[in-house]
């Protein structure tokens, strides 16, 4: 299945948040979405979900326009996480987990016994079945994070869009978040990830989008992206950037002061 984005521009009380965004993603890919703060990573991300819709150009999933398909369709193909995403219900994690099972569920229909083995499964990989009688409310911002990705995995969808899913996470919960997107992807999904962390975005992703000031600059392999100019053009910093026996290794090492 494949997600495609043609010129895509939008604004915002005036402001241009983007201008002439392009992006493709194949069936097994696994798509970085970089930049600095303000770049336009998120207004990106959510038009690519369907939840918003920009000014000018399209989205496009399996060469058909997205909008033309169903909320419900929708979300049985593509799975959303924002940024900072919460819940303020105070619901236990299994019941939070469970409502990922909505869009194939009839609307008074009770769970399967399939659909319970799917949430057990989700809850497994997210490491979250010892938490499963919680109230959701109680839990630290990382636990709720990882419920909310067990949630995600609960829907089985193709497609991952993940705004900032590891910003919350200690060091193992970012590395295991970012092997169960790239499993996913493995298996025959696709995934486009908003990070920060430019080492995680080198070592688990196919592609890289760089972006700035709401525009796409540079779309390819992390080795061709991650370079010191693009960092030093786009980030403002001057970065040590390594081949390590686990991928490329990107360490930020110093602000440029005198930036434009």
């Amino acid at each position: 299945m494949t997600l495609c984005a043609q010129n895509i521009s939008c604004q915002i009380a005036g402001k241009m948040i983007l201008s002439g965004c392009e992006m493709s993603l194949c069936s097994g890919e696994m798509i970085g979405m970089i930049g600095p703060n303000g770049a336009g990573k998120s207004s990106f991300i959510k038009i690519l979900a369907g939840i918003n819709i920009p000014d000018t150009g399209k989205v496009f999933l399996d060469e058909q326009p997205l909008l033309k398909k169903s909320p419900k369709q929708l979300a049985k193909i593509i799975a959303y996480l924002a940024q900072g995403a919460t819940t303020h219900w105070p619901l236990s994690v299994r019941k939070l987990v469970e409502l990922g099972r909505l869009p194939h569920q009839n609307p008074w229909g009770a769970l399967a016994r399939y659909d319970q083995t799917i949430i057990d499964d989700a809850m497994a990989q997210a490491e979250v079945t010892e938490l499963a009688d919680r109230i959701i409310t109680t839990l630290s911002g990382g636990e709720k994070l990882r419920a909310l990705i067990a949630r995600l995995f609960a829907t089985q969808p193709e497609i991952i869009l993940a705004d900032e899913p590891i910003a919350a996470l200690d060091p193992y919960h970012q590395l295991h978040t970012m092997e169960l997107f790239r499993q996913h992807c493995d298996c025959g999904g696709s995934a486009v990830v908003v990070l920060h962390d430019l080492d995680m975005a080198a070592r688990f992703c196919d592609r890289l989008l760089l972006m700035n000031e709401g525009r796409c600059l540079y779309s390819d392999t992390p080795k061709n992206v991650l370079t010191k100019e693009n960092l030093r053009e786009v980030y403002h910093i001057d970065a040590s950037i390594q081949e390590t026996p686990e991928g490329l290794h990107v360490a930020p090492a110093q602000r440029l002061i005198n930036r434009p």
